[in-house]
């Protein structure tokens, strides 16, 4: 095989189809309720994570970078209303006001997937701050629906990638070691090609139990070992 036609067998399968808003205020002081009230003490906000004051330019570009993968995720969806919108939104204005999410989330291959997976268990009450977990609670549905949706999606794509190069392009690059004395170790791609598939569907168990965040962090993680093991093949 030329070094030319693998380039251009793994060129065509890199690319994975992978397919907030106001801060609540904060909870009123209860450390001496009024007499004879029955005041449930809220969760304690940090405010370190959600002051505007805290945020530098350089967070504020990066959570802004990627207001348009949330506008085709929720905005954009199948069905999509205005109220989508204002959840995108909402939930963009949300994140830009927390540094350490930006932190967090902004290393993911996707973190616009990453982060509606995670705006759905906040507004489940299983993620984030009270603040957040109370923002965000009346669209709850459009970012669950929007994280399954996806996940899924994305974890159909990539499955169909590897079992397309598996079935495809195993046999080329075995030919290459025969024809071109090239030296593919071609039982460890595919024990690696094994481990992103297992991945994978994992990360779709897990959605499907509504651990969405952890599903989008499993699938991101698949995605990207897909990626280096092409890019490792592209180079030998």
């Amino acid at each position: 095989m030329s070094a030319v036609r693998l380039a251009a067998v793994l060129g065509s399968l890199v690319a994975l189809a992978i397919l907030l808003s106001p801060v609540s205020p904060l909870s009123p002081n209860l450390d001496n309720p009024p007499a004879g009230s029955n005041v449930i003490a809220e969760e304690p906000i940090d405010e370190a994570k959600i002051a505007p004051a805290e945020i530098t330019p350089e967070d504020f570009a990066e959570c802004n970078s990627v207001n348009d993968g949330i506008q085709k995720l929720v905005a954009e969806a199948e069905n999509a209303n205005e109220t989508n919108k204002i959840a995108a939104d909402l939930l963009l204005g949300e994140y830009c006001n927390r540094p350490d999410l930006v932190h967090e989330l902004g290393v993911a291959a996707d973190p616009g997937l990453s982060l509606v997976a995670y705006a759905c268990e906040a507004a489940s009450g299983t993620e984030g701050d009270s603040a957040m977990q109370d923002s965000l609670a009346d669209h709850t549905l459009i970012y669950c629906e929007s994280a399954r949706t996806n996940i899924d999606e994305g974890v159909d794509a990539l499955l169909v990638s590897v079992e397309g190069f598996r079935l495809d392009f195993l046999t080329e690059l075995e030919a290459a070691n025969v024809e071109a004395g090239a030296t593919y170790d071609i039982e460890a791609i595919g024990t690696e090609l094994d481990s992103i598939a297992n991945l994978a569907e994992g990360s779709r168990s897990l959605a499907t139990a509504g651990e969405y965040y952890d599903a989008s962090q499993m699938l991101d993680k698949a995605s990207a070992a897909f990626s280096a093991l092409l890019e490792k093949i592209e180079t030998e």
